[in-house]
């Protein structure tokens, strides 16, 4: 029986950073490709992951992006079931054959609202193979030219730990130091042939930043039974706003319009009645009955249905840093075949008699939102409903809500989580 040959462990990294510069984007669009089937896939794929990663007991911080890029680099050397099952799970468009043209397009795009809302954003992918493993030249000239990856030589067999601390420090340096060791010892060893890295880094402007006298001790009520004091940041203004009996949902826009957080808050929780203040109001409508309706055409319908009206918004001001380990949640979503030494074929990544599996697909995100903006960085490795109309009621986000960070343009999500207590500290889910 063959030996299976690992491929590295994955990484998605997301946190506060510094600015670095987009580099690896052409000057002339790449394509005229249609980006809207990618992009409604990778809204599709966010909702499910978060779906199932999400509990309502801690803050979760997610990159969907970075993990649909990732994902997509390993698509690239994947054939037969584990290329559809692929496919299947992150709900890439079809024909798949025309997958890194699309990414590539939708990159440009990114960058073109980088450029246009002087928003900081960057994305970067890597690439680490074993020198002298028989890796397919037009694998990594495909994730090369469409993914704009950097390939790598290395050598895992007797130096896995200096090519750990290699690996290791690409992340921090393309984090702007904010993400440290990203690969654990033991992650990466003498079996590992392949280590696949994406990066994103995010830092917004608000269009109307909040004023910091503004900002106030409030309580933010974790449940029925416990609340926290917390910075309070509060403006007036206008708003691009939706509400209904169920759901508050409040859009703030970043510089020049072109990202935009969304703020998903749910009527049960909090201070306030709702039908105290002649709101309709569903009080038993809470964040577990809000992730439950958050699908894509809910979302989508309640962007819709929002109006630019003035309100006063009040939300906290908050940090949030996790860890995940995807391999369980991405093989209960469908990728199976993947992380199997016996099934998986990823023979359009090498022409060596070993097979490749996956043996880990690790996520790390952090984000930072303040007065002035949001920022967030993240980097992904593999180895190997119809409602009430807006009404001028206040927006007070003092108890659990969902968030999403995303380029206008597109609908790209960039950024997505759920915060449940501010200031309650890094979570590792393994």
């Amino acid at each position: 029986m063959r030996a299976p040959i690992r491929i590295g462990a994955g990484v998605l990294l997301v946190t506060a950073a510094a600015f670095f510069s987009w580099h690896f984007l052409h000057e002339r669009e790449p394509s005229l490709l249609a980006t809207e089937p990618l992009v409604e896939g990778n809204t599709e794929f966010a909702l499910k992951l978060f779906a199932r990663i999400g509990d309502t007991e801690t803050n979760i911080i997610v990159s969907p992006y970075s993990i649909s890029c990732a994902l997509a680099m390993m698509h690239a050397g994947a054939r037969g079931l584990t290329a559809q099952q692929l496919e299947s799970t992150a709900a890439f468009p079809q024909p798949a054959t025309n997958l890194p043209g699309l990414f590539h397009a939708l990159d440009f795009r990114l960058d073109r609202a980088r450029r246009t809302g002087k928003a900081e954003l960057a994305i970067a992918n890597a690439v680490w193979t074993q020198a002298g493993y028989n890796c397919r030249r037009d694998f990594l000239e495909l994730i090369t030219t469409h993914y704009q990856a950097t390939a790598k030589s290395a050598d895992f067999v007797y130096q896995p730990e200096n090519v750990r601390s290699e690996i290791n420090q690409w992340v921090d340096e393309n984090t702007r130091h904010k993400i440290r060791g990203r690969f654990a010892p033991g992650i990466i060893d003498t079996m590992t042939r392949v280590v696949v890295v994406n990066s994103i880094y995010f830092r917004g402007t608000w269009a109307a930043v909040f004023s910091e006298s503004a900002t106030q001790p409030g309580e933010f009520f974790v449940n029925s039974n416990r609340t926290v004091t917390v910075p309070m940041m509060t403006q007036s203004g206008e708003f691009k706003y939706f509400g209904n009996t169920n759901l508050q949902c409040l859009v703030l826009p970043y510089r020049k319009q072109q990202f935009e957080m969304i703020v998903l808050l749910p009527r049960a929780g909090g201070r306030r009645n709702p039908s105290a203040e002649n709101v309709p109001g569903n009080a038993n409508f809470t964040l577990a009955e809000l992730e439950r309706e958050l699908v894509a055409d809910n979302l989508d319908g309640w962007l819709r249905a929002a109006e630019k009206i003035e309100m006063r918004a009040t939300i906290p001001r908050f940090r949030i840093a996790n860890r995940y380990s995807l391999k369980d949640v991405l093989a209960a979503m469908g990728i199976k075949d993947a992380f199997e030494p016996d099934h998986a074929d990823f023979s359009g990544m090498t022409t060596a008699t070993n097979q490749l599996f996956l043996t880990a697909v690790v996520h790390q995100a952090v984000i930072d939102v303040n007065e002035k903006g949001t920022e967030a960085a993240a980097a992904t490795g593999e180895a190997a409903a119809g409602g009430a109309s807006a009404q001028p009621e206040p927006f007070v986000a003092d108890h659990p809500f969902v968030f999403l960070v995303r380029e206008t343009g597109t609908g790209t999500i960039l950024f997505m989580g759920q915060l449940m207590e501010p200031g309650s500290g890094e979570v590792n889910v393994e």
